[in-house]
């Protein structure tokens, strides 16, 4: 880490020698159980959890971490005991926590607590606290002006050093997801963190899977995927067999290519479309992009999506909002801008209103810039509904707000095995007992392979072998291999998404790729966001 003799010098040296000497055996993969979210940490087999305040950088101490402390002459530390990094680049500080073991401590309960050393020259404070067999010994550091500064985040953070209890609501599902997922972008990691999570609110169970599966869905290649998804619609599958094999031959009923006819005939005679997603199904987003085609020959102009943000990006990038950093679902926005259609985010801010309503006078406004406008409007399962089915969703807001029908198209309700990739059922085909609980005028049955070459079918595709000794400490481990368009890796940077994720073992120290022909930057990292590589590469 730069800079780290003026963090840790020589004076720190002298006074941390006596409080950490005698510091037991190394400490295995302690990190693996590190959690973290914007501003709490907690660490559930050291017991650990402190409460933080504002948004910190929280760095898992590695072994170039504590190789570099050494290095900088601080030898009698026992390094291993460093459990925690955090620093604050908008207030210059940085801390440091290591934990030790108290033997045969004299009362388990009783909590000590004591600012231990405050060098007023260098702005660095040593702080203890212990209860039990563990004790906590921090050091902060400033690289402000105010001489004080360190010593009043001293005094405040060891009040908010807790042993062997946790906030679980501090620790929520939500926060953690948003560190690993979308601030670090690692879903591999992220699904880890998600399923290992010691929560012991039952209520967490069915949205942790949710968590879950959304991870998995980011990553293509993925055998955790495939599993939960088969367990996911088991059930619907079951349901719907019997009356999908009595329907399926009739004449209303579309399949393949005469899916999107159908679909082109209803673009040409109407003004809105409204196509749901399930949240975890790439294949989803592949089948609104194939329909881009269709709409755009039919006039359709506009596209209006749940949860996107708008920014002065021409490229999908991780700033237009959480779904659209699915590899799947930056390339339905890429052929969309593409062809020219523009692009906006109906979601509501109005607090003062209902959401569904809020989307709704949204996409109406659409109307308003232009009268003329056709509408392609893409969001998540249940606000296709227009009609009633014990809730007001958007559809059915817009439709009053505007006086148009739109057509709804959903693609969530049915599953079923058969060969065929994408068929559609208008409503009316559906009666019986099984039917959906869902007003759409049709429904989808997608079976869409999610795959690349479902993208770049004008492609050839190459096979390139991936090189790097670190990949053969991995052999027996999955990593995420992150694969980047060269031209907006370079525009966008951390901001660039992916045009597709996938897991791999490592054969050695090779890792295979089969990709379009072109230029890439493509980042493997491990579960615990080790990063192995960052290559640029060329396929052709």
């Amino acid at each position: 880490m730069c800079g780290i003799k003026k963090i840790i010098n020589s004076s720190l040296l002298l006074l941390l020698a006596p409080l950490l000497i005698s510091c037991n055996a190394t400490r295995q993969n302690v990190n693996k159980h590190n959690y973290f979210n914007e501003d709490y940490f907690y660490n559930d087999s050291l017991k650990i959890a402190i409460d933080f305040w504002g948004a910190l950088n929280f760095i898992n101490p590695t072994e170039r971490l504590r190789h570099r402390l050494k290095s900088e002459g601080i030898k009698s530390i026992d390094n291993n005991k460093l459990f925690l990094v955090c620093e604050s680049k908008a207030n210059k500080y940085k801390m440091y926590f290591f934990c030790d073991s108290i033997k045969s401590p004299t009362d388990y309960q009783r909590v000590n607590q004591k600012i231990t050393s405050n060098d007023t020259v260098n702005k660095i404070v040593l702080f203890e606290k212990s209860k039990g067999h563990i004790k906590i010994t921090g050091i902060i550091k400033s690289e402000g002006s105010d001489k004080e500064y360190s010593l009043n985040l001293a005094q405040n953070i060891i009040s908010k050093i807790a042993i062997d209890s946790v906030d679980e609501g501090k620790l929520s599902l939500f926060k953690v997801w948003s560190n690993y997922a979308v601030k670090r972008k690692n879903q591999l990691q992220a699904r880890k963190k998600i399923m290992t999570l010691p929560l012991t609110n039952n209520q967490n169970g069915g949205l942790k899977s949710q968590f879950v599966i959304t991870a998995n869905s980011f990553i293509s290649e993925n055998h955790a995927y495939t599993y939960l998804i088969k367990n996911l619609e088991q059930e619907r599958k079951i349901r719907y067999k019997d009356l999908i094999l009595k329907i399926s031959e009739h004449s209303e009923i579309k399949k393949n290519q005469g899916v999107f006819d159908e679909i082109s005939q209803l673009a040409k005679n109407n003004s809105v479309i409204i196509l749901n997603e399930d949240h975890y199904y790439p294949k989803h987003r592949i089948f609104a992009m194939q329909l881009l085609d269709v709409l755009k020959l039919n006039g359709f102009t506009n596209i209006s999506l749940e949860a996107f943000t708008e920014n002065d990006k021409f490229t999908p990038n991780y700033s237009n909002g959480f779904y659209t950093g699915e590899p799947y679902f930056a390339h339905f926005i890429r052929k969309a801008k593409e062809m020219g259609f523009i692009i906006t985010g109906h979601e509501s801010t109005d607090n003062n209103i209902d959401r569904e309503l809020g989307q709704a006078k949204n996409i109406a406004k659409i109307f308003d810039q232009n009268s003329k406008a056709k509408i392609f409007v893409y969001v998540g399962h249940s606000h296709i509904e227009k009609g009633n089915n014990g809730k007001k969703w958007m559809a059915q807001y817009f439709k009053e707000q505007t006086n148009i029908d739109p057509i709804t198209i959903n693609q969530v309700s049915i599953c079923a095995d058969l060969a065929d990739e994408l068929i559609l059922i208008p409503k009316q085909s559906l009666v019986g007992d099984s039917i959906p609980r869902s007003n759409a005028d049709f429904f989808v049955i997608n079976n869409i392979k999610t795959d690349l070459q479902k993208v770049y079918f004008d492609k050839i595709f190459q096979k390139f072998i991936l090189r790097n000794s670190l990949f053969k400490s991995f052999k027996s481990e999955e990593v995420l291999i992150s694969v980047f368009d060269m031209s907006e890796y370079l525009e966008l940077k951390e901001l660039a998404i992916p045009i597709v994720n996938f897991l791999q073992i490592p054969e050695s120290d090779k890792i295979k790729l089969n990709l379009p022909s072109g230029k890439y930057h493509v980042v493997v990292r491990t579960e615990d966001n080790k990063e192995l590589s960052s290559n640029n590469i060329e396929v052709n």
